[in-house]
């Protein structure tokens, strides 16, 4: 893995081979790299903020408490789907007075998949 020692000499952060293949293509080998890692390193989003962690959490509680009522009205949940869309939170355009349904339908997800990716995008 390709080492980069930041504004702390101290603190040695590694990069992934994935990143590390991606910073060699995009930037050149001078100065100007060693400027914009050093940016990257100081930026970084990891771990992720709190915020995302607690949003993370809610909507897998969310999708959980969805599987249990698909589940109970005997259509149970797998890979894709069916997601819960009877309820208060999915986007309705029929229903545009109700202005949460413009941001809580991101805790409606069809299937195991769909959480499972948003998920991890989420908190890359």
């Amino acid at each position: 893995q390709d080492q980069y020692v930041g504004p702390n000499p101290g603190r040695r952060g590694t990069r992934s081979a994935a990143n590390s293949a991606a910073v060699s293509i995009a930037l050149p080998n001078n100065q100007e790299r060693a400027e914009r890692l050093e940016y990257l390193e100081q930026y970084s989003c990891r771990p992720p903020p709190l915020f995302l962690i607690l949003l993370s959490c809610s909507q897998i509680g969310v999708f959980i408490y969805h599987v249990v009522i698909l589940t109970n009205e005997g259509k149970p949940v797998g890979p894709d789907g069916p997601a819960y869309v009877k309820g208060p939170l999915i986007f309705n355009p029929h229903k545009k007075d109700e202005v949460w349904r413009f941001l809580t339908y991101m805790f409606v997800h069809s299937g195991y998949f769909h959480i499972v990716f948003n998920v991890l995008i989420q908190l890359m």
